[in-house]
């Protein structure tokens, strides 16, 4: 599983910026990191929707 750090928090506010779009998708990323100990692998799952996002409009 991929690891979520502080460069991809930033990456992904940046993203969200541009595409404001995707911000309920970055609000869901944010609570589920918050709430990490309910179920830890939701907040990589919406990590990945992100980052596959950010490649698809050609972030990556």
């Amino acid at each position: 599983m991929r690891q979520v750090n502080e460069t991809d928090r930033k990456y992904f506010h940046a993203f969200v910026r541009e595409f404001p779009e995707y911000s309920p998708l970055l609000n869901q990323w944010v609570a589920a990191k918050l709430l990490v100990t309910e179920n830890p692998h939701e907040e990589y799952r919406l990590a990945e929707k992100i980052y596959n996002l950010m490649k698809l409009n050609g972030w990556g």
